[in-house]
């Protein structure tokens, strides 16, 4: 009898252990074949024609395959970005480049509903490639248009829109293809998503578009973006041959910093047709002036890996605008104290920028003056409070020292003059806080210590303090 049952309970031991591995074996074959969970079954199935039929909800890593294999076949040059992979790519890709495990999914795996690819070339959508997709995959695909900012000085009613994104949906999976356009032949450019339905020239909206809150993606869902120029490479992740930006790291530096601001050409527009645009030959040789140093400028302290930003007239002329304020005659930039190094005055010095005036010290209101072809580069210092930033000055003959408080702001990119340069993303409050609400009037008389409404008196400057804190060349 107790030989019965140790039989009994062996078999009984023996049948757990099968279902628990049979079980485990069912789960990595779900997980494998791309049901990526579950909670996902209920949603297996999707109405037809007033039925329903059977429908598989594929993971990342298959539409990422699918859409990846049909871009080659048809020599269409996307790459990934999705930020998610890239980061995956970056921080493991080199350590097994010589050993890849096909059946584990290291890069392109994960629990998103979005994949994100670009690409550089809007031509290169064959229909060939989108007939493939949908005849053969069943990938159904929309596409946003938007205005082309290129064309900006054009009437936008009569300029064609351009394509800038397309959405891409199998399976309750999307990738999501961002057109990067080139600017000013210096550095790339995506739009925003601008949807608009009811457009005529827009494919039909797809059924499960709902499915994505548009403005969480993570290129273009709200704002546009700009990136420098690269180049690319091609790896193989998880089996899967890819094209991704050869420098993956500034990529992924740029990603979080990319947000892009377009100057309101419509704005500039009336501001010229209301006070006239000085096209005089006294005009047109400071912009060039101007250019020329704040390329210099921009070189300077990109090689130091310094961020800076337009600061006063320089930011209000490219708000105002889109252009630089010809009776300036200067230029400004902002910086924020902390990322002053040691060898900046040097570095401007060799670039051929002489230093003209250097007022405060690092540790309060500190300012720099360079001279460049009768041009003058002023460098404004930030200093960060709790609730404010702010900047200071020093009036040489008298010690007086001025701060100019502004609220807290973030950096954006724009363009001006055909350069890619930051300005602070609530640019209007920073005019506003320099220049008052009238900043769109003309001014051609200004008085540095009592003109701007966020100038504060800040005390004096000790005399034996001079020799260090006023020092004009």
């Amino acid at each position: 009898m107790s030989r019965v049952l140790v039989t009994r309970r062996s078999v009984l031991i023996t049948l757990v252990i099968f279902s628990v591995i049979s079980l485990g074996m069912q789960v990595y074959l779900l997980e494998w074949a791309g049901i990526t969970s579950f909670s996902r079954l209920s949603s297996l199935y999707s109405a037809d024609d007033g039925k329903h039929k059977h429908r598989r909800v594929i993971s990342p890593f298959r539409a990422t395959k699918l859409f990846a294999n049909a871009a080659a076949k048809f020599d269409v040059p996307v790459f990934l970005i999705e930020p998610e992979c890239l980061e995956n790519i970056s921080m493991y890709v080199a350590l097994h480049k010589n050993n890849q495990n096909y059946r584990n999914c290291n890069y392109l795996c994960g629990s998103r509903l979005v994949t994100s690819f670009g690409i550089l070339d809007a031509s290169r959508i064959s229909d060939g490639f989108l007939d493939h997709l949908g005849r053969m995959i069943d990938i159904k695909w929309t596409i946003f248009y938007g205005q082309d900012p290129r064309n900006a000085t054009a009437d936008h009613h009569k300029t064609p829109d351009i394509p800038l994104h397309y959405i891409f949906e199998y399976s309750g999976q999307f990738i999501h293809l961002v057109i990067f356009y080139e600017r000013s032949s210096s550095y790339l450019w995506h739009g925003a998503v601008e949807d608009d339905p009811s457009s005529k020239r827009r494919p039909p909206r797809l059924p499960c578009i709902k499915d994505i809150e548009l403005k969480r993606l993570k290129f273009g869902g709200v704002y546009a973006g700009a990136y420098n120029k690269m180049e690319f490479t091609i790896t193989t992740a998880d089996g899967v041959k890819i094209r991704i930006p050869k420098d993956l790291n500034n990529f992924l530096e740029q990603y979080p910093v990319s947000r892009y601001l377009e100057c309101n050409h419509q704005r500039a527009r009336e501001f010229k047709t209301t006070y006239g645009n000085d096209q005089t030959p006294e005009a047109e040789e400071f912009r060039q002036l101007a250019k020329d140093l704040l390329e210099k400028g921009k070189m300077v302290l990109d090689e130091l890996g310094i961020v800076f930003w337009l600061s006063s007239g320089t930011c209000l002329g490219w708000f105002r605008e889109c252009d630089i304020i010809p009776h300036s005659k200067d230029v400004d930039f902002g910086i924020r104290i902390w990322d002053y190094k040691s060898n900046f005055i040097q570095e401007f010095d060799n670039r051929g920028l002489t230093l003209k005036h250097q007022f405060g010290k690092v540790s309060d209101s500190f300012e720099l003056s360079f001279l460049h072809d009768y041009v003058k580069l002023d460098i404004f210092f930030f200093y960060e409070e709790t609730d404010h930033m702010w900047n200071g000055g020093t009036e040489a003959r008298s010690g007086n020292k001025f701060k100019y408080v502004f609220p807290k702001f973030t950096l954006c990119w724009a363009e001006i003059l055909g350069m890619k340069v930051r300005v602070p993303c609530n640019t209007r409050q920073y005019i506003e806080a320099n220049y008052g609400t009238e900043w769109n009037q003309k001014v051609t008389s200004w008085d540095w210590k009592s003109s701007p409404p966020n100038v504060r008196p800040n005390g004096q400057w000790d005399r034996d303090e001079w020799p260090e804190v006023i020092q004009v060349f």
